[in-house]
Formats: C-alpha cells, structure tokens, sequence
C-alpha cells in the first residue's frame, strides 16, 4: 500500500512545519516558535485523524523497521520511510537547538543575577520582590 496523495500532503505540511521550526530555531527567531508549535501540532493532529488506518499501520511498521535500523520494505513505502527519517531527523536536530537556547538563556540569566545579599524574584503576577538568600541566623 502506497500513501495517497492527502496522505502525503499531509506528511508534507507536517514536515514543513518541522523544516521552519528549525530554520527559526537556527536563526534564532524566538517570537515565532510558539506559532510553529501551534502549526506543528495542528500538523500532527491532521494527519493523525485524516490518515486511513491502512496508512497508520504503514506509517507504525516503518517506524519500528527505522528503529531497527531496517530499510524500507517496499519501493512503495520509500517514501512514507524517507518522510518519517526526515521527520524524526528534524525533531533531534530541534531538540539540540532548542537545548543550546537554554542554556544561552541560563547563562545570561546568570550574569545579570545581582551579587547583593537579595535578588529581585518576579512571581507569576509580573511583579518583583526581594528575597535574602539562604537563611537568617538567628530566626526561628
């Protein structure tokens, strides 16, 4: 059995939002990554609903052949196989970057933590306050 054409476009949309999450992870267009999110899950969910079970089934034995490290199984399942390899390539690739934005981010947070004795902390409300750091001696 071969993907239909609604099939693979939806594989297509699906590894198009992969292929811009990565590009605005790479260039670091921060302020575009929660509407990738948003287009990659509703991407996801797409072709999870609309695929046939026929096509899930395909797309569950290419997964479980990639993970062993087989190739595709039939010249008609080669391209359901190199979508799913790009796919699953796409989403290491975006884990380490998203990984190295954090710790970027940690570190700047580092630098600009004050040495005083206090550090201003900002709750969920947006607002700061201070708190000592550690513990009072002497204190109950």
């Amino acid at each position: 059995m071969s993907a239909t054409a609604a099939e693979r476009t939806l594989l297509d949309e699906f590894l198009g939002a992969l292929r811009a999450e990565r590009d605005a992870l790479s260039e670091r267009r921060t302020d575009d990554l929660a509407a990738l999110a948003d287009r990659k899950l509703a991407c996801a969910q797409r072709l999870e609903q609309a695929a046939s079970p026929a096509f899930r089934s395909m797309l569950k034995a290419t997964q479980q052949r990639a993970r062993r490290g087989e190739p595709a199984a039939s010249p008609q399942d080669g391209e359901i196989w190199q979508g799913l390899r790009e796919a699953a390539e796409l989403n290491r690739t975006n884990g380490i970057l998203i990984d190295q934005h954090l710790k970027q981010v940690r570190l700047s947070l580092a630098h600009i933590d004050p040495v005083s004795p206090t550090r201003q902390l900002y709750g969920r409300d947006g607002q700061g306050s201070s708190h000592a750091r550690g513990r009072s001696f002497g204190s109950v």
